[in-house]
């Protein structure tokens, strides 16, 4: 069985994208099932099942949508594989830009559209900058000239991606992804498979359910920022503590340093004033010696 992971941004165009990728698909004789990750909720199973496409959905709720997707992966994949479908394609909301759903060996498509700004490709992360193919939907919309702008804002974040310009109204261009599609290695399991990206380095009490704001209630992996210039993390500020454990060492070396030299500047006083008695006493005996001889005399 053949395995595709489909991401993107909400209303992207991802399920018309797909539907008519499978229509192509099916006239083939190939059979395809879907699986839907999404946070809260999802209304696209009745489109799915208008077309008489087998769908599962799967809502993620208070989870990571990204790590929700990775924990359920492998049992979607059996679910596929006991229907006996030649295709199992998975969509991904990719509410979450720093995380991504790709797995390698797998194809992975990103599909986003030309309405959504210029400047987006630049901020939606691994889920485009992994993808073998992007596709651009909306095009009909606007004019050649932004067409070939955002295309090539994309091309600048994945230059190894194959870029296609599918309508999903119409379904043109469907076609030639559903001819790459059909080049995708079998799949038999995803045990021990990798992810293309790591998931986000952040488990702290909020990830945990804690709601109330406060410096004692943020506990775990977090970020600072330091609003007087550059951003500052939790390593940094054990950076600022190290130095300032340094410091009160060091001056606690200086004080250590200046006890000694006040001690030995004391012993040497007494040093001095032990010396000076002693002479005072000796120059007292020679005296008192000097005038009992005079007066032996």
């Amino acid at each position: 069985m053949r395995l595709v992971t489909v991401a993107g941004p909400p209303s992207s165009g991802k399920t018309s994208i797909i539907i008519k990728t499978i229509e192509e698909l099916r006239q083939k004789g190939f059979s395809i099932g879907v699986v839907k990750f999404d946070c809260l909720s999802a209304q696209d199973e009745d489109l799915y099942s208008a077309h008489n496409i087998p769908i599962k959905t799967g809502l993620s709720r208070g989870l990571c949508p990204d790590h929700f997707f990775v924990s359920n992966i492998e049992e979607a994949l059996r679910w596929a594989k006991e229907r006996s479908f030649d295709f199992l394609i998975t969509e991904s909301a990719g509410l979450c830009n720093r995380c991504s759903p790709h797995i390698k060996n797998v194809l992975a498509i990103c599909v986003i559209d030309n309405l959504s700004g210029v400047n987006t490709p630049k901020k939606i992360g691994p889920m485009l900058k992994l993808a073998d193919i992007v596709i651009i939907t909306k095009g009909d919309i606007v004019s050649q000239a932004e067409r070939e702008v955002f295309a090539y804002r994309v091309r600048q974040v994945n230059p190894r991606g194959m870029i296609i310009q599918i309508n999903g109204v119409t379904g043109q261009g469907s076609f030639y992804l559903a001819k790459l599609m059909e080049k995708t290695s079998i799949i038999e399991t995803l045990q021990g498979a990798t992810l293309r990206f790591t998931m986000p380095g952040a488990l702290c009490s909020y990830c945990l359910g804690e709601r109330k704001i406060g410096d004692d209630k943020q506990i775990g992996v977090s970020k600072l920022v330091n609003f007087r210039g550059e951003e500052q993390t939790k390593g940094e500020e054990q950076t600022k503590g190290e130095e300032q454990t340094k410091g009160k060492e060091q001056t606690k070396g200086e004080e250590q340093t200046k006890g000694e030299e006040q001690t030995k500047g004391e012993e040497q006083t007494k040093g001095k004033e032990q010396t000076k008695g002693e002479e005072q006493t000796k120059g007292e005996e020679q005296t008192k010696g000097e005038e009992q001889t005079a007066g032996e005399e």
